[in-house]
């Protein structure tokens, strides 16, 4: 079906989705094998995270930890 040799409607419908669902699935083993082959920064490629700013100090995870009982206590 990959080389249309065969072709229908059900054939062109699989076609299409197939075509859609390889370019994310071989984006995302890119991404999983070239950006994080180093596990101890993967938290540092996450989306919103600062990549020049590694973890928290003691007080900062403390003082991050009071903000949010106060502003959300029943979380």
């Amino acid at each position: 079906m990959l080389t249309m040799e065969v072709k229908g409607k059900l054939e062109s419908e699989f076609l299409l989705r197939f075509q859609q669902f390889t370019g994310p699935v071989m984006a995302k083993g890119v991404e999983d094998t070239a950006f994080y082959c180093y596990n101890r920064l993967t938290g540092m490629n996450e989306v919103g995270s600062d990549p020049g700013r590694n973890g928290l100090s003691i007080e900062e995870f403390h003082s991050y930890c009071r903000k949010m009982q106060e502003t959300h206590p029943a979380r």
